[in-house]
């Protein structure tokens, strides 16, 4: 029971990419937890100049 926060790794990936990256990120974290008790974030923080554009793809790719 509980919840994992995590998944995507804020400093290399969210910030460049490339858009295979986030969705193998997203597609690892829900293989290693079978997507429950998920809850895809990245590691520490969303640094502030992770493009928006990027953020967007975590959220279709959890979506997919």
């Amino acid at each position: 029971s509980g919840l994992l926060a995590g998944g995507i790794n804020e400093w290399n990936t969210l910030v460049t990419g490339p858009v295979s990256a986030i969705e193998a990120d997203v597609k690892d974290a829900i293989e290693q937890t079978g997507g429950r008790g998920l809850l895809i974030a990245p590691g520490c923080v969303v640094p502030g100049h992770a493009p928006e554009e990027h953020l967007m793809l975590v959220r279709n790719a959890v979506e997919k």
